[in-house]
């Protein structure tokens, strides 16, 4: 018996960027045998968390001045940029839009006087009517409204000390955030109530910061898909070199077997050849 091993080769490629290799099973089959694993290198797109912190943290240590208080508080305000803030902000205006919503709503149903939908009165002119329950209504969802569109403009501010001035007027989305934001507010005081209750619908684009949150989760799961290539990689590296040892020893053993078997064949061919010679010798006789 006669049995040939080819080793498979690792082949390792070290990218300008973060890349990983895939795992293939590919390669020379000698005597039926099962084609032995091998690794080649395949890039991904470069996605890397890490970087992307450092770099927030590098603009916001450079964004106020060391040691001063709007650092220290830019560091306690870092949940500002969590994905869970953009959530609940996006929550929030949803809420307002809805209580905008009711108040337009609330107009068609709504006898008392002043008009809630008046082109001469503000809104916070036209809250106290001379039905009770009205008065009621049109306060609790006015001051419901304002009251978020004030936390709004706390959560810009706060936004704007943990990104630091440079970052967030780098992005052109968190520059229109601010402004709906500052708009939302000023027209609902600066307005008559009719167009008070017409514009201040454009809180709804505030809600188009779910594709932000929406973005930030895809990248995270590329991240994480990702590492789990990477340590299922390391993985398969583990199985390949276990089997290759695993081959070696069986070459090993295999050869030890041949030679004992060119032996045990060495034997019978002498014993064969002594029974010939005795049988050559009784004919003789």
């Amino acid at each position: 018996m006669a049995a040939t091993f080819k080793d498979e080769e690792l082949h390792t490629a070290v990218p300008q960027s973060p890349a990983h290799t895939m795992v293939s099973f590919s390669g020379d089959a000698a005597d039926g045998a099962a084609p032995a694993p091998s690794v080649t290198s395949q890039t991904f797109p470069a996605h890397s968390s890490s970087s992307a912190e450092s770099d927030m943290a590098l603009s916001i240590e450079a964004a106020w001045p060391k040691g001063s208080f709007l650092e220290h508080l830019s560091h306690k305000l870092q949940f500002m940029t969590t994905d869970t803030t953009h959530l609940v902000v996006v929550g929030m205006s949803t809420l307002d839009l809805l209580l905008c919503l009711i108040s337009a709503f609330e107009v068609y149903y709504d006898p008392a006087s002043p008009a809630a939908a008046s082109d001469s009165n503000h809104l916070v002119n036209v809250l106290n009517t001379n039905m009770a329950v009205f008065t009621a209504l049109r306060t609790a969802l006015f001051w419901s409204s304002a009251g978020l569109r004030m936390a709004f403009l706390f959560e810009v501010a706060m936004r704007l000390v943990a990104y630091g001035p440079s970052l967030f007027f780098s992005d052109l989305f968190d520059i229109a955030d601010a402004i709906v934001v500052l708009l939302a507010f000023t027209l609902k005081f600066a307005l008559y109530a009719r167009d008070a209750l017409v514009l201040g619908m454009i809180i709804a684009l505030r809600i188009g910061r779910l594709w932000k949150v929406l973005a930030a989760m895809e990248q995270k799961m590329i991240i994480i898909a990702q590492q789990e290539m990477a340590r299922l990689e390391d993985n398969m590296r583990g199985q390949i070199d276990k089997e290759r040892r695993r081959g070696q020893k069986l070459a090993i053993r295999l050869k030890n077997a041949n030679e004992k078997l060119k032996v045990l064949l060495g034997y019978v061919q002498c014993a064969r050849a002594g029974l010939a010679n005795e049988s050559h010798a009784d004919g003789l006789h």
